[in-house]
């Protein structure tokens, strides 16, 4: 689960390729078409509130900051992510979100955190 700066309406699905160079204990990410290693990602719209989306995002394969930097390709950074996305005021995380993560036959689930409120939705 995320909340992205921009209206998602409608089911998008994101392939693209993405490369990561990795650096001294940190990584960098981006779409590289030529060179990168094949990504999928597909967005759900839960939530909108004038500029603002809630989304649900899948992702099939698994890339080094991935749902971040496919977002951030589309237009739609997530609140809160100074690397690839947008920070905002009240903000003091990436709001992004592992609501459910499911691993061979082990499914585990967790709660929102509190700073998802600042933009209550509900």
């Amino acid at each position: 689960v995320a909340i992205v700066d921009g209206k998602v309406v409608e089911e998008i699905e994101i392939d693209k390729p993405i490369l990561t160079t990795k650096d001294r204990g940190s990584a960098k990410s981006k779409i590289d078409m030529k060179r990168g290693k094949s990504a999928k990602t597909t967005v759900y719209p839960l939530l909108v509130e004038g500029r603002k989306s809630k989304i649900k995002i899948v992702i099939e394969s698994g890339r080094t900051h991935q749902i971040r930097v496919h977002l951030n390709s589309l237009g739609l950074p997530i609140l809160g992510d100074a690397i690839y996305g947008r920070t905002a005021p009240n903000v003091n995380r990436v709001l992004l979100h592992s609501k459910i993560t499911k691993i061979f036959d082990y499914k585990f689930e967790s709660q929102e955190p509190r700073e998802f409120k600042v933009y209550d939705f509900n």
